[in-house]
């Protein structure tokens, strides 16, 4: 039934295992996003940072809607 009995040894009852309960929550007023598309190299930013950069930056008008890459990371096809 998938209870643990109230006596079972705190050793035993590691076995089991534990069901959490899963919430799922639904914004209200917020857009869904739209198709997926492909965008040129061309227009890809690359930005100089680790991705705590990114945040700040999407609220840049000009880079908003555009890809963006870290130069850290490996993007073969990346300024070709």
């Amino acid at each position: 039934g998938g209870r643990i009995p109230a006596e079972t040894p705190v050793q035993v009852q590691g076995i089991y295992p534990r069901q959490q309960a899963v919430e799922i929550y639904e914004p209200v007023g917020t857009p869904r996003p739209g198709p997926v598309t492909a965008k040129p190299v061309s227009g890809t930013a690359v930005v100089s940072g680790g991705p705590e950069t990114l945040l700040p930056l999407s609220a840049d008008p000009s880079l908003r809607g555009r890809p963006t890459v870290l130069t850290g990371d490996n993007h073969p096809g990346i300024g070709t």
